[in-house]
């Protein structure tokens, strides 16, 4: 399975969904899902994005590449950051939206995961991680990352 996923700033904030249904219900995750057929990564990141948060992010380029080995299958999620310029609040099918401040995330009310990835991105690194659960993702068995160095600005 592919997925995407979107970390959309304000500033020092980032956009978060308070999961109500679907993998992760009850988590606080970024935007993001399925990649679907005769779609690219990014445009599934903006479809999400728009569908999860109301939000059209500006300036989106990939920043992570992730992937999940649970038993004999290996799921790929593709990250990527974009910016804001309005911040409000929006509920959708998927939950409700919320600005966090990155400096005060809710690791405990997330995948566990993204403690691992999500600091290095928001210090302009791409981020390659392989993690390991259990096949219906219930049990988190640890993993790790490699964080190279990019710039984020405009070409």
């Amino acid at each position: 399975m592919k997925w995407c996923s979107v970390i959309i700033r304000n500033g020092n904030q980032v956009l978060l969904l308070h999961k109500s249904r679907g993998l992760g219900t009850g988590l606080i995750t970024f935007p993001g899902g399925k990649i679907e057929a005769n779609e690219t990564e990014e445009e599934c990141a903006t479809r999400e994005s728009k569908e999860e948060t109301g939000v059209m992010p500006n300036e989106l380029r990939q920043v992570a590449k992730i992937n999940f080995k649970r038993g004999n299958e290996v799921d790929v999620m593709y990250v990527f950051i974009g910016t804001a310029t309005v911040k409000k609040i929006y509920e959708s099918d998927e939950g409700v939206t919320e600005w966090y401040n990155t400096d005060n995330l809710p690791f405990d009310k997330m995948w566990p995961d993204t403690r691992f990835w999500v600091d290095c991105i928001l210090k302009d690194k791409f981020v390659n991680c392989l993690f390991e659960f259990s096949e219906d993702y219930s049990k988190f068995f640890g993993g790790e990352c490699i964080a190279t160095p990019i710039e984020l600005t405009n070409n």
